[in-house]
């Protein structure tokens, strides 16, 4: 338990702007994170005056928020002020070791989903299961084995209008962007992404460049990708080796007709990454090789198969897990 001293320094902060001036604290009362209603709270121990009020507050639970108010001489109650009191830092020099993340609600601390974060404290989040207007959540735990408060971003998007790609050649000649045509996006997924009817000359091509069009008429980043990662149906999104095997949940679920899949190999394996429907029987093998340690990401493409509940699951030698995911058609 901790002991919390707070100091009140003026009048002006106690009391609303609308109460009349020149009245002194006559009493006060805390409460720890429920309100019980003014006159009902604890009541404080404190030498009230005019413009000040040493208080002292004993007990108060880790991570637990107490409210503090003061009545004046006129009969008010002033507004709620409170402090969260929070754990002590007992040392200098901690490093931040691990993060996580989650959407909207909290599975408790350690079972989120774990992201990586580099030497210079940077943190790179991709691949993320979030639909619109979700709320995700990030926390970080530092080398003491002590987890931050989870800090909220809202998650905001804009509707894509367009989508081009370019090809790089073999030898270093490229093409001229090109119209994609854009997939539905009545799906609720914040996620789109755009398939060209065809691109002949496949053989040739070395490079394929992609960027999107917002309903602003603004043309976002590009991105690069490597033909031969395409055409094997993986690429490698982050070039960090990961601290453990690790299967995200795909994106988006439920898709129509195609949605990704990412993991994460510490070292070098074997990898099979199988699709089987509720009844246990393979529908696809969309990777059945050696992969050196690193993030992938890999695309099923569900076209010709019937609606339902699938599962896709990854083995090596020494790690095995399975998801379940919907295809909506």
């Amino acid at each position: 338990m901790k002991t919390i001293f707070i100091l009140l320094l003026t009048s002006i902060s106690l009391f609303a702007q609308n109460q009349p001036r020149d009245q002194n604290i006559v009493a006060g009362e805390y409460f720890i994170n429920q309100d019980p209603g003014e006159g009902n709270g604890t009541p404080l121990s404190s030498t009230y005056g005019f413009a000040t009020a040493d208080v002292t507050i004993n007990s108060v639970p880790i991570n637990n928020v107490v409210y503090i108010r003061f009545k004046s001489s006129n009969g008010k109650w002033g507004p709620l002020r409170s402090i969260k009191n929070k754990y002590p830092i007992h040392a200098s020099g901690s490093l931040i070791q691990a993060g996580e993340y989650f959407v909207n609600s909290d599975p408790g601390i350690g079972n989120a989903n774990k992201f990586n974060i580099d030497y210079s404290g940077n943190i790179n989040l991709s691949s993320i299961n979030a639909n619109r207007n979700d709320k995700i959540f990030l926390r970080s735990k530092d080398s003491y084995g002590r987890w931050s408060d989870a800090v909220c971003v809202n998650y905001r998007y804009k509707n894509l209008i367009g989508a081009e790609y370019k090809l790089k050649y073999v030898g270093g000649s490229s093409s001229a962007w090109q119209k994609l045509n854009m997939q539905d996006q009545t799906s609720p997924s914040a996620f789109f992404s755009a398939i060209s009817d065809s691109i002949t000359n496949q053989s040739t091509v070395d490079t394929l460049f992609i960027h999107f069009q917002s309903e602003d008429f603004i043309w976002g980043t590009v991105s690069k990708y490597a033909w031969k990662d395409i055409i094997s149906g993986v690429r490698e999104i982050d070039n960090n080796i990961p601290k453990e095997f690790f299967l995200y949940q795909n994106y988006p679920n439920p898709f129509n007709p195609s949605t990704k899949i990412r993991f994460e190999i510490p070292k070098t394996s074997f990898v099979k990454l199988i699709v089987y429907d509720i009844l246990g029987r393979e529908i696809a093998v969309l990777i059945n090789k050696e992969m050196k340690p690193g993030s992938y990401e890999t695309i099923f493409n569900a076209r010709g198969i019937a609606s339902g509940v699938y599962f896709y699951r990854i083995e090596t030698g020494s790690f095995s897990q399975t998801k379940k995911f919907v295809l909506l058609k």
